[in-house]
């Protein structure tokens, strides 16, 4: 737990240090959101932050509208988007596609769940 909060120390620590524009409102959107969106945007937070390390010209797009991040490239830019699954996502998986693929394999024809 406490490499988990060290982390996101150095995440927030990357949104106000030096202070930019929409550093604080991305902040709040981050801590003030539900546990699941809090899920969410923190791993899009540590994506973000992956990728910047990887390529330095990637820019984190703090603006709540539009692309998470973006990627100037030959006079345009280019927008990424990143995309996490919830735990609801997981949830269905298990309950309706799980006992669909058992049905469609005729593994629940003499069974019951």
């Amino acid at each position: 737990m406490k490499q988990s909060l060290t982390i996101i120390d150095k995440l927030v620590a990357n949104l106000l240090d030096p202070p930019r524009p929409g550093g604080i409102k991305k902040l709040e959107h981050w801590f003030l959101s539900s546990d699941s969106n809090f899920n969410a945007i923190t791993a899009e937070r540590y994506i973000i932050n992956y990728l910047q390390q990887r390529n330095k010209n990637i820019v984190d797009n703090l603006i709540n509208d539009g692309v998470d991040a973006y990627f100037p490239y030959c006079g345009n830019t280019i927008g990424i988007e990143i995309t996490t699954l919830n735990g609801f996502i997981a949830d269905w998986i298990l309950s309706v596609r799980l006992t669909q693929f058992l049905d469609e394999h005729n593994f629940l024809k003499d069974k019951a769940l």
